[in-house]
């Protein structure tokens, strides 16, 4: 049990939560909070990252943006190119199966 979840029950505790509900909320509000807490480092971190490469296109911030957005949008179309050429060579690959006589 982390200090967080400690210190959440003893919050529950005091606002009167049934015993038999406190540990399981003081979990789930935990990993709540922990993810919260992720979530908004990795949005820090991006923009952090965004004001880096904005100074490398001379302080332009939207521009910097729109070409990280840009990029994982290719990213995202490079894998589905990816997975579409493993779908296809499967495909090709129990069709030639086939026409040589044996079945996968």
């Amino acid at each position: 049990m982390t200090r967080l979840e400690r210190a959440i029950r003893r919050d529950l505790q005091r606002t009167g939560v049934p015993v038999h509900l406190r540990r399981r909320m003081a979990r789930r509000m935990a990993g709540t909070a922990s993810m919260q807490a992720f979530g908004a480092a990795f949005a820090e971190l991006t923009e952090a990252d965004v004001r880096r490469r904005a100074a490398m296109l001379g302080g332009d911030v939207t521009a910097a943006r729109a070409a990280r957005n840009g990029a994982a949008a290719g990213e995202a179309v490079a894998l589905a190119f990816l997975n579409l050429g493993r779908h296809v060579s499967a495909g090709l690959d129990r069709l030639q199966a086939q026409f040589n006589g044996r079945a996968s």
